[in-house]
């Protein structure tokens, strides 16, 4: 086991505990407690995400957070949520193109189509 400078052990122990403590306020007498999440995505070595592959996308689905994989402490993929988007098909043509003459009227005189029938 690799030791540690008593210096850097308070720093990791600081870290940890502004991250992961929750906060206390007081109001009215009463104490309140929030627990604060880290905004960090959680980061997994690529040998644990190998083996718990499927349990992992689970997790990143149900928690709509993104999981960091890294090879030797270095990040190599992300694993993010799918986001359902709507194709919007109202107005998705705009600025394509160009119409030119009368779109409101027939295409063949009245006329014709009689004719054609």
């Amino acid at each position: 086991m690799a030791s540690v400078s008593p210096t850097t052990a308070l720093h990791l122990a600081n870290h940890a505990r502004n991250r992961l403590a929750p906060r206390a306020q007081s109001c009215y007498g009463h104490i309140i407690m929030t627990m604060v999440k880290s905004k960090r995505p959680k980061t997994i070595p690529a040998g644990v995400f190998k083996a718990k592959c499927l349990a992992i996308m689970d997790e990143v689905k149900t928690k709509s957070q993104s999981v960091i994989i890294t090879k030797h402490g270095k990040p190599v993929a992300k694993l993010v949520p799918v986001t359902e988007e709507r194709d919007n098909i109202f107005g998705f043509m705009m600025d394509k193109m160009t119409i030119v003459g009368d779109v409101v009227s027939p295409a063949i005189p009245l006329g014709e189509w009689k004719r054609l029938k």
